[in-house]
């Protein structure tokens, strides 16, 4: 069963390890009573918890079309009541902390941008790539196409996928001539040679794993 079909309580049950590679062993994360180190912490539980001149980098996910007609999953939430629910307790909560908001789906990019206007929102594209199944939506398909819609729906920043930009390095230029911040997501950020060689072209962050 996926993650996803399961319920907080549901979740909250899971037995939980993690593997340490020297020596080679297995440690339970789910178990002891400092309910802050329990995994699946709620989005109320973070903005309530951690120290709020932490910065937080909130990704919505919502499923898209893929080019073959299918949707990424079957069942979802009214995109508007989605992001409404999500919002509201942001506000409600954020105090004074810093959040960026992003998304892959363009059309709750253009929402998260009209229904307020106190946090950024970023558009993450995939771009072209032989790793994941390309969406339906033409704003996806490439990041040149995402540049362009970023700047036309005034979205802070653009976040593309580190094998386009290695691969072409002209986008890099493309967001600096048109004065639109980017940052990188994927694997390719996990080599250290990439991740110096976008430092010196002048990115704005990094998202990778430590």
């Amino acid at each position: 069963m996926s993650v996803k079909n399961l319920t907080l309580d549901q979740l909250h049950t899971l037995k939980l390890f993690y593997h340490l590679p020297k020596p080679s062993r297995w440690v339970s994360i789910s178990e002891g009573d400092n309910s802050h180190e329990m995994p699946f912490p709620t989005l109320l539980d973070c903005l309530n918890e951690v120290q709020d001149d932490i910065g937080f980098f909130i990704e919505l996910k919502y499923p898209s079309e893929l080019e073959n007609g299918e949707y990424e999953d079957s069942t979802m939430f009214d995109a508007n009541q989605f992001s409404d629910v999500i919002l509201s307790l942001i506000l409600k909560h954020c105090g004074n902390r810093k959040i960026l908001l992003s998304t892959f789906e363009p059309d709750l990019c253009i929402m998260l941008q009209l229904k307020q206007n106190q946090f950024p929102v970023m558009f993450l594209t995939q771009g072209k790539t032989e790793k994941w199944p390309p969406y339906k939506d033409l704003r996806t398909k490439a990041v040149e196409t995402g540049i362009s819609f970023t700047k036309a729906e005034g979205l802070f920043a653009i976040c593309a996928l580190t094998e386009n930009l290695l691969k072409n390095e002209e986008l890099i230029k493309m967001c600096h001539e048109k004065d639109l911040p980017l940052l990188s997501w994927g694997m390719d950020n996990d080599n250290h040679d990439n991740l110096r060689i976008l430092t010196e072209k002048g990115l704005l962050g990094l998202i990778y794993n430590r």
